[in-house]
């Protein structure tokens, strides 16, 4: 793997067992802590349950996943298109997302994208090379937005709900085992909040410490738990391959 001694942890860090959003704004936007620490959870969980063998990340960017998988996988593979916006120091082929990808069949047993569904103009055609390069018995982890602004533009292009993306998992021969909603309707609402404040990182920064106060409020958190079908910030998923 292309860079990995010199691998850091960028937007996502280790603080102790656990992973959290960066507090880093040259890594992640003050503004994206509360879903970077929101979807972090699920994505942690998913990789060290379902993670092993060869292992592909689509869409990799500086990788900020990398120090979950690498204990569980026995090769990593990382790919990303060349107009990415975070580099190509740990790409190990530049490939266009929206074409199919340059791997023979079952090439892996982890197919890792998280974050990258809601960039592919083609998605019919970006789960069927996903489904095509993983091993039959082998993983697929994606995780995507739901209620969140339009990022990454122009190449943002669509929301998926998990009626979606249990469909297109079928469609390409692949069985759901792990399906979480992360974020309900505060969260949702405070997210959105914080986006409006990105050109005032020092009132952003004073709301996204009392957005982490809140969510923690016991009356908060019994809303989110209850909105959170009907209104996630996003999903982590897990397919296996039949």
């Amino acid at each position: 793997m292309q860079g990995e001694r010199v691998w850091k942890p960028t937007k996502f860090v280790r603080v102790n067992q656990r992973w959290r959003a960066s507090r880093d704004p040259k890594e992640l936007a003050i503004s994206s802590r509360l879903i970077g620490d929101l979807m972090i959870r699920p994505y942690q969980k998913a990789i060290e349950r379902y993670a092993s063998g060869r292992l592909l990340d689509l869409g990799c960017g500086k990788a900020p996943l990398y120090g979950i998988y690498r204990p569980k996988a026995d090769s990593v593979v990382r790919v990303d298109w060349g107009q990415s916006r975070h580099g190509n120091e740990f790409v190990d082929y530049v490939m266009d997302l929206s074409r199919p990808l340059a791997f023979p069949d079952a090439s892996f047993d982890t197919v890792l994208s998280t974050d990258v569904l809601e960039h592919m103009r083609d998605p019919v055609l970006f789960w069927s090379e996903m489904a095509r390069v993983c091993q039959k018995g082998g993983h697929i982890i994606l995780g995507t937005p739901f209620l969140y602004g339009i990022h990454e533009h122009p190449h943002d292009y669509a929301r998926y709900t998990k009626f979606s993306l249990i469909e297109q998992a079928k469609q390409n021969d692949l069985d759901v085992v792990f399906l979480q909603e992360y974020g309900g309707a505060p969260e949702a609402i405070l997210s959105l909040i914080l986006k409006t404040m990105d050109h005032r990182p020092r009132m952003c920064s004073m709301m996204g410490g009392l957005a982490h106060l809140l969510i923690r409020v016991p009356s908060i958190k019994r809303i989110s738990r209850r909105s959170r079908k009907l209104f996630p910030l996003g999903y982590c998923m897990v397919a296996v391959k039949l």
